[in-house]
């Protein structure tokens, strides 16, 4: 098993962050696997108007087969982006991951399999400073992240425009592995 602690990150604002990606999950057995826990690979939230880090990345390969446990899941959502600020916009959502299983004979039910792109980041304040920049973009490692809010000319403006991050990709492929091990 392989784990990566960064993964496709969100976009900064003027003084928010953006979310860091899910990281990845590289399981490869000549075996069955049978899989009775869940895999988690979120992006992490935006903040102060900073993007939404995407999903994370989950590859599972067998050269006998894979098997996905009720009530276990896969879940490589993206996340939210950061609220607006006195001074930035809203930022976009980080798009969802990417799942690929690869086995001759797979039992994984795709409803227990979860690649959302995250929501856009909410209007928290009117835009009251002189100077503001627009929100940050949603990260992506697959699809596209959402854009990050833009600002309106004038005081007291609201943020517009930040949208959520694409859904990201599940592929369970019947296929021998072989050539990968």
């Amino acid at each position: 098993m392989s784990f990566s602690e960064h993964g496709c990150g969100g976009g900064g604002a003027s003084y928010g962050r953006g979310g860091s990606g899910g990281g990845s999950v590289l399981i490869l057995a000549k075996g069955q696997i049978s899989i009775s826990g869940s895999i988690v690979a979120y992006g992490t939230a935006g903040l102060q108007g900073g993007g939404g880090g995407a999903g994370g990345v989950v590859f599972v390969a067998s050269q006998t087969g894979v098997s996905l446990q009720t009530p276990a899941y896969i879940d490589v959502t993206g996340s939210s982006g950061g609220i607006s600020g006195s001074n930035q916009g809203s930022g976009g959502g980080g798009a969802g991951g990417y799942v690929r299983i690869v086995s001759p004979a797979n039992s994984v039910d795709p409803t227990r399999v979860f690649v959302l792109g995250g929501s856009a980041g909410s209007n928290g304040f009117p835009v009251s400073q002189t100077i503001a920049v627009g929100g940050g973009a949603g990260g992506s490692c697959i699809d596209a992240g959402g854009a990050g809010g833009s600002i309106p000319a004038g005081r007291n403006a609201t943020s517009t425009g930040a949208t959520l991050g694409s859904d990201g990709f599940a592929v369970v492929t019947t296929a021998d592995p072989t050539s990968l091990f």
